[in-house]
C-alpha cells in the first residue's frame, strides 16, 4: 500500500529482490486463491489486511 503496487520499491522495503517478490505473490495465489490481477480479489484483500490492523491496534 505505501509503495502504490510498485513491485522494485516494494521488494526494496521489505530488502529482498525483485524476483522474490515475485514469487512470493505466486506463493500466496495458490495458499489464498486469490488472482491478484482481478481488482475487486485485490481490493478485497487490501482491505482485509487494514481491518485486521485496525482491529489489532
Amino acid at each position: 500500500m505505501k509503495c502504490n503496487r510498485n513491485a522494485p520499491e516494494t521488494a526494496k522495503a521489505l530488502f529482498i529482490h525483485k524476483s522474490t517478490l515475485f514469487y512470493r505473490f505466486s506463493k500466496m495465489k495458490d495458499l489464498f486463491h486469490i488472482n491478484l490481477k482481478d481488482s475487486d480479489d485485490l481490493f478485497s484483500y487490501e482491505y482485509s489486511i487494514k481491518l485486521l490492523s485496525l482491529l489489532i491496534e
